[in-house]
């Protein structure tokens, strides 16, 4: 492309305004971590709401009224865009499948043969379709693809067996927490409180085991008060803690050994590798992400979706000694490759290849 001795133009395409998910988090990251010696890194958001950037100089957003977020909207809204600001070098179109196609649209409309489009999709390509966010075949119309999950990255080789894929991952920062003597007795949850978590089976399994296990749930979301009820119901009072959602959600529960998670569909499950990385074994059913770095008795045990008897069985079992809490330092140690400035190095390749394909 010929950008030796020139900036990179990098967009990033959203189909929403931020606010403070997972996605946000990683974008808030690119903002900061990103070459800007090397890379012009703008940040296009179709509708308001880019303050969770922190006053990032190149975050630009549209100013009128939020309409149906439709192909055709999301097209119009990055088309007005890119003639006010000029085509980058590479298009990254995040999150929605919708939005691939849209951006996509946008190539063809203004014949922008030499713009390389990326799709960076957060969730199973099902979860978007189930929404009437897109599927598969929007994803296909990108000439790249970044996956957070070998899981996503099969599910885009399933629709285009040639597809150019880089799995980048997430970048984590690992919580500044000492790794030290915990309540073997002391599980935790981490996260949203939304349905898809279902923290309630967690709930259910407490009420089933032989051992008297404790658990500190940290995070807040539109199912707290239905939480609140099945503690009650199951007669968990004196052995839950609800701590509400914190800025530092690991030292709050630094005295647990254990993180479960037993969501339905994840992209990434950060919660899952911050966990790990400060030396908590990690119990989990298989979602993108964690089934990929999870070794049974190394670091965590998996259990299947939606099964309470199986999450009681490990749970038992590790009361009675037939297995056992990982070792911290090990835990610690799988999620290494993660780590921030890991990740970043890794993207800065990926960009430099497609930059110079």
């Amino acid at each position: 492309m010929g950008n030796e001795g020139k900036k990179v133009i990098v967009d990033i395409v959203c189909p929403t305004g931020g606010n403070k998910g997972g996605v946000e988090n990683v974008l808030k990251k690119w903002t900061k971590y990103i070459d800007h010696e090397k890379y012009d890194l703008r940040l296009f958001h179709c509708h308001e709401g880019i303050a969770y950037l922190e006053e990032y100089e190149k975050a630009y957003c549209m100013r009128k009224p939020y309409e149906k977020a439709d192909v055709n909207y999301l097209a119009n809204a990055y088309a007005t865009f890119v003639k006010e600001k000029g085509a980058p070098d590479i298009c990254i179109a995040n999150n929605w499948p919708m939005m691939v196609y849209a951006c996509a649209y946008v190539k063809n409309f203004f014949h922008l043969d030499s713009m390389k489009l990326v799709s960076w999709i957060h969730n199973q390509i099902a979860v978007y379709e189930k929404e009437g966010l897109g599927g598969a075949i929007e994803v296909s119309n990108a000439d790249y693809h970044f996956a957070i999950s070998h899981g996503i990255a099969d599910e885009i080789k399933a629709v285009k067996a040639d597809a150019k894929i880089f799995e980048i991952g997430n970048p984590v920062d690992f919580p500044k927490v000492e790794i030290k003597d915990t309540d073997k007795n002391l599980l935790c949850y981490v996260g949203r409180l939304d349905e898809v978590k279902r923290v309630e089976l967690i709930l259910e399994a407490l009420s089933k085991t032989k051992n008297n296990w404790k658990l500190k749930i940290v995070g807040d979301g539109e199912r707290k008060n239905e939480i609140l009820e099945w503690i009650e119901a199951y007669g968990l009072e004196s052995r839950v803690q609800m701590l509400g959602w914190s800025k530092t959600p690991w030292q709050e529960v630094e005295d647990a050994s254990i993180c479960i998670l037993a969501s339905e569909y994840e992209g990434f499950a950060l919660s899952a590798f911050e966990a790990s990385s400060s030396g908590k074994t990690v119990i989990s059913t298989p979602v993108f992400g964690v089934a990929e770095y999870i070794k049974e008795g190394e670091n965590g045990y998996l259990f299947p979706f939606g099964d309470v008897i199986s999450l009681v069985n490990i749970l038992d079992d590790i009361s009675d000694g037939k297995r056992k809490i990982c070792n911290p330092k090990i835990c610690a140690e799988s999620v290494k490759e993660y780590e921030t400035s890991a990740y970043f190095k890794k993207v800065m390749n990926v960009l430099d290849s497609i930059s110079n394909a």
